[in-house]
């Protein structure tokens, strides 16, 4: 899709949403459950990352983009 419209990846994940409208930080333990509730309640929903001792920030796969919160 970025050729097509002539935008980077980067461009495209500072810029918008991704179609990606909450966030919801869990518990390993609670991921299958949360999903379970959201999608009941009419909010598609899907584990889309986890969280990691790191440098605060961001890393989208397979591209291995890095956004840190600066960005």
């Amino acid at each position: 899709m970025t050729k097509a419209i002539g935008i980077s990846m980067m461009d495209m994940l500072t810029t918008f949403n991704m179609s990606v409208g909450y966030y919801a930080f869990v518990a390993k333990r609670d991921i299958e459950r949360t999903v379970t509730i959201g999608t009941r309640l009419g909010y598609p929903s899907m584990p889309l990352g986890k969280v990691i001792e790191g440098p605060r920030g961001v890393n989208f796969l397979p591209g291995n983009l890095w956004l840190n919160p600066k960005s």
